[in-house]
């Protein structure tokens, strides 16, 4: 996705860490979106201690641990996606100045996160799809946006091989190196799903040295 904004003249967008922290004001806010704690940032944790205004806007489950804003904290766990959040806002802020890339960018968070429109999706989340649809965002674009390599592919598939059942719960367990495709864990547990008869899947990779654990589930299993 990143690669898609540059190659369509948007790698303004995108600064390092060092250039954030030359740019930070006591009137400089900071939205943290997708994540509420500071050590999921992309950051270096330092740097959020830089900001004195921050907002938050999140539709996982309030994290014990989260950050306090000073300004405005946004959570919504019903909604599919905070792509989903955002995408509500912008007519309020922004209407004229979402293009077509923004908006795929925004309609592929909600894809994601929402596995094609099938979960935690409502008709606030169809609504959102529509008003990016709107300002001409291209579906078959965001879909390429998701096409893997073929090395991808086989680890994903042998995670998916492996599995065994286990009453009403699939479970599959690797010992290879998933660190440079971690990613590969989380969709070969949502894959998992779709077997008959699974309630809820746990696939277990190893990630730079450490153990790796993917869950997923069908709504009535609580595996967080």
């Amino acid at each position: 996705l990143i690669d898609y904004l540059v190659k369509n003249g948007k790698a303004d967008l995108f600064i390092d860490e060092q250039k954030a922290a030359s740019l930070i004001t006591d009137d400089t806010l900071l939205i943290m979106v997708d994540n509420q704690t500071v050590e999921r940032m992309d950051a270096p944790s330092d740097l959020f201690y830089k900001f004195k205004r921050t907002v938050v806007i999140d539709h996982h489950h309030e994290n014990p641990m989260r950050v306090v804003p000073t300004e405005f904290f946004y959570l919504e766990t019903t909604a599919s996606s905070t792509c989903e959040l955002v995408t509500e806002m912008l007519p309020y802020f922004c209407d004229d100045e979402v293009d077509r890339i923004e908006a795929e960018a925004l309609l592929s968070g909600i894809y994601l996160d929402s596995r094609d429109f099938v979960f935690h999706t409502s008709e606030l989340t169809f609504e959102a799809a529509s008003y990016l649809c709107s300002r001409k965002a291209d579906p078959i674009t965001v879909k390429k946006l998701f096409t893997e390599c073929l090395e991808f592919y086989h680890l994903k598939t042998d995670l998916v091989l492996s599995a065994e059942m286990y009453r009403d719960t699939v479970i599959s367990l690797s010992e290879k190196d998933y660190s440079q495709f971690s990613v590969a864990a989380a969709q070969a547990a949502n894959e998992l799903l779709n077997i008959l008869g699974v309630r809820a899947s746990m696939v277990l990779t190893s990630y730079k040295g450490q153990t790796y654990v993917s869950a997923r589930s069908i709504d009535e299993v609580n595996v967080q």
